[in-house]
This record gives C-alpha cells, sequence and structure tokens, in this order.
C-alpha cells in the first residue's frame, strides 16, 4: 500500500514546476536547489527502500477506468432493454372499458301470444330458459315474432328513446351474416335496450330521432352467435334561435375491415 502511494507521490512531484525565482538566482550563481526535484529525489530514496519494482508494479487501482469502453457498452445495451420495456407498455392495446349491470332479456323463449308495438312484450326472470351448450340459429327472434325479411325493429320490443334529432346508422353491408342489434343506453345506473332491430347480411339500417345520451351497440352474429358491443358514445344536440345542430354518425360492425368503431367481447347476461 506504502508502494503505490508513493508511486502516485512521484507523478504528482515530476507535475510541480521549478519556482521562477529560484532558477532566476541560480543563473546568476545560486546554488537552490528546485524544490519539486529535491521532492522527487527523497520519494525516488524511499522507493528504493522498499524494494525495486517496476513503475508500474503495485500502483492503485485507477477509479475512473469504470467509464472506459465496456461501461458505456452495457449502459447502452441496459439503456435500450429499459425502453424497449416501456416502449412495450405504452403501446400495448387497452383492455375492455367496464360495462354497466344490464336488464336482462329473454334468451330462449316461446311465448304463448304475439306481441305487437302496442303490446310490447316485458321480460321476465320466470321467462328465461337454461343456456344452450352449442349455438343454434332461433328461427324468430327471442320473443317469438319472424325476422323480418328486410332491416327493421324487431316486433315485440319497447321503443323508446324517440324524443332527439340525432341520427344513428349501422353498417352491416360488407358482412355474409345476419345480426340482431339492440341500442342500449347508458345514463342510468343500468344499462338497457332502447331499440331492437334486425339488420340482414349485406344491408344496413338508420336509427331517426335518438334522444341526446350515452349509449353503446350490442349484436349477436346470428350465423355464429358470437357477441359483441361497441365502444361507448355519445349524441348530442345544440339548439340555436332557428336551427337544432345534432349528432349523426355511422357505425361499422365488427367483419368489416378498417370499420371505425372498437369493439369488445360480450357476454350473454350483458345482451
Amino acid at each position: 500500500m506504502a508502494r503505490a502511494i508513493a508511486f502516485d507521490a512521484l507523478d504528482l512531484a515530476k507535475k510541480i514546476k521549478p519556482d521562477q525565482a529560484k532558477a532566476w538566482m541560480k543563473g546568476l550563481g545560486d546554488n537552490g536547489e528546485d524544490e519539486g526535484k529535491v521532492l522527487r529525489r527523497q520519494i525516488e530514496e524511499f522507493l528504493e527502500s522498499l524494494g525495486k519494482g517496476g513503475t508500474s508494479a503495485g500502483r492503485l487501482k485507477d477509479a475512473w477506468s469504470l467509464f472506459r469502453r465496456p461501461f458505456y457498452l452495457q449502459g447502452l445495451i441496459l439503456l435500450g432493454m429499459v425502453s424497449s420495456i416501456a416502449y412495450a407498455i405504452q403501446t400495448a392495446p387497452p383492455g375492455a372499458p367496464p360495462s354497466k349491470p344490464y336488464v336482462l332479456d329473454p334468451r330462449l323463449f316461446t311465448p304463448s301470444q304475439s306481441y305487437t308495438s302496442s303490446n310490447p312484450y316485458v321480460p321476465s326472470r320466470s321467462a328465461y330458459a337454461p343456456p344452450r351448450s352449442v349455438y343454434v340459429r332461433l328461427a324468430t327472434a327471442p320473443t317469438g315474432n319472424p325476422w323480418s325479411a328486410t332491416a327493421d325493429y324487431v316486433a315485440g320490443y319497447s321503443h323508446t328513446h324517440t324524443d332527439g334529432y340525432s341520427k344513428v346508422m349501422i353498417d352491416n353491408s360488407q358482412n355474409d351474416s345476419d345480426v340482431f342489434v339492440k341500442l342500449v343506453s347508458l345514463d342510468s345506473p343500468e344499462a338497457f335496450p332502447v331499440r331492437v332491430f334486425f339488420i340482414p347480411a349485406r344491408a344496413s339500417f338508420t336509427l331517426d330521432n335518438v334522444t341526446r345520451g350515452s349509449y353503446d351497440i350490442r349484436y349477436r352474429d346470428l350465423d355464429s352467435g358470437g357477441l359483441s358491443r361497441s365502444e361507448q358514445f355519445s349524441l348530442k344536440e345544440n339548439k340555436t334561435y332557428n336551427e337544432v345542430q345534432f349528432s349523426n354518425i355511422k357505425m361499422t360492425l365488427y367483419k368489416v375491415r378498417n370499420g371505425n368503431t372498437q369493439t369488445y367481447p360480450l357476454s350473454e347476461a350483458e345482451f
């Protein structure tokens, strides 16, 4: 340890510049010695007393060697890994937003009478049948009314939220399967359907005079039985002294390539 300290002291002594005044006096004949030279000689004598060795033997380790090239290389690799993890977290697709409690509609129910718009079907808990393990397309709507040959409201369901100006077009024009669709209101503590309709394959349907508020679209692919729901959307109205500005939106369904609506899986209990 003493030898290593002495070597470092010798390096420092070599950096001591001769005193200018003493150098001038020496030029006038003064034999005064340079302090740095004297110090170097004393250190060298001390090193000789410790024993011979190369000038680099026993030196203290350079603490700054940590910052040489290998350290920088490892630091760059670590930084790249951290950046990759952060990017993966930020770009991960969002999960489905939470949905409100839903007022259920009947699943597999054969009514004893025909229901119309003047005599709508009101679901009750006793009307529910156990779910089937294998999906089989229903020959009729859950209310027992036949499916329409064209896009239309399904008879027997309530038809509400009709005092607005907004329009919602549901586009199923590029799909090869019929869909059973519900417009669901989200403004109350419990979500519930306000328009129930059928759209055949390769067709579209427009909901008129929809009341302003928050909604989503829920639908069943009648060929596969698959259920989906859209993201929440809002319909707005702004009345001025001579006109009413209102929402007029178009929503494309799941199978349409580059459709304009994000969809999420849906359970039977939420449809």
